[in-house]
């Protein structure tokens, strides 16, 4: 640990550790009889120490974390431009290359380099690949998400809220939005916490809004006995859902169905957004040769039909809760690997 940090990163520092401690002192105080009192400060005195080393070692943390994410960009950029064509791959890039071309194709290469066109529909596999989020991507999202070119994250860089972070995608012109970026920030009070995203507003063309369907009933009038169609928007799965601006509700009060829904939605939000940013950028290229389907699951095709018993009753309780756990996987600046905290009852 460095003595820069030691003597700028000082436990307690939020008002609820400083209240927190201030509570043990008291308690401490309460203390009998008196060799339990000098035991419970000498115990006070290690405790404080562990606590300081934590917060010094958080704070080295979010430092390694905000440089690797300088790294990040870059070769998040270069994935972007590969795929768009909107530069010749470099030597470094094309260096295991030669040993797979023929000799055929070895000629052809340096004429090929200076022609090279965007891959098409690059983005749209990927999510389309996934089987996490595939159930998010309906008909006509998938006809939009055929336009998106380019698929970037960036974390905070305010060291107060290091946690938060945005996801950009870029479109080519198409039949459904007039916006050519499209961006949400998640605001997470810690990783897998968040309290609310502020999204682009969609400007969606004439009936081409994903994120609604119209439905039509039939109203009988009571007196008249006349009959009339009335047509309603309603909201469907979307993976444009995504870019909604929301905010979290108080689980800890009993919600109402709206809350509910609304709740719902944000931790659909999260998860969708830490997807991108943990699997899909990452490990894009092996969902785009459809080589990798989902993190740590399997394809039904792995497994064969057999009797079994119900067992519906242990499987639900071992569901787990939507938002919680998290993965171990490149590009998760301002995780939880290696943060401690030692809380005293």
């Amino acid at each position: 640990m460095s003595a820069s940090v030691s003597t700028q990163i000082k436990y307690p520092k939020y008002p609820e550790d400083i209240e927190n401690e201030q509570n043990v002192i008291e308690e401490l105080k309460k203390l009998t009889p008196l060799p339990l009192k000098l035991k419970g400060f000498a115990l006070n005195h290690n405790v404080l120490q562990l606590k300081q080393l934590g917060a010094e070692e958080e704070a080295e943390i979010e430092k390694i974390n905000s440089a690797a994410q300088k790294n990040f960009q870059q070769h998040i950029g270069n994935i972007n431009d590969v795929i768009n064509g909107t530069r010749k791959p470099t030597d470094e890039e094309l260096k295991q290359l030669e040993e797979y071309l023929t000799e055929e194709e070895k000629g052809k290469k340096d004429e090929l380099l200076n022609s090279l066109k965007p891959i098409p529909e690059y983005w749209s596999t990927v999510l389309n690949n996934d089987l996490n989020l595939k159930h998010l991507i309906n008909e006509n999202d998938s006809a939009a998400l055929k336009h998106l070119t380019k698929c970037e994250y960036k974390f905070s860089e305010d060291a107060a809220t290091p946690h938060n972070f945005t996801i950009t995608m870029t479109f080519t012109p198409n039949d459904y939005f007039e916006n050519d970026v499209l961006s949400v920030t998640l605001h997470m009070k810690e990783p897998r916490d968040i309290t609310k995203t502020e999204g682009t507003e969609i400007k969606w063309k004439e009936g081409k809004d994903t994120t609604k369907k119209s439905v039509s009933k039939k109203q009988k009038n009571k007196k008249t006995g006349q009959t009339r169609t009335v047509t309603k928007e309603e909201d469907v799965p979307s993976f444009f859902n995504l870019f909604k601006s929301n905010v979290a509700v108080d689980e800890e009060k009993e919600l109402d169905e709206e809350e509910e829904a609304q709740q719902e939605q944000i931790l659909d939000q999260m998860d969708q957004g830490y997807a991108l940013i943990e699997e899909l950028i990452p490990f894009s290229l092996e969902y785009f040769l459809g080589i990798r389907k989902e993190f740590g699951g399997e394809d039904d095709e792995d497994f064969d039909d057999e009797d079994m018993e119900d067992d519906d009753d242990e499987e639900e309780d071992e569901k787990p809760a939507k938002g919680k756990g998290k993965k171990a996987t490149p590009g998760a600046a301002g995780g939880e690997a290696g943060k401690q905290e030692c809380k005293q009852q």
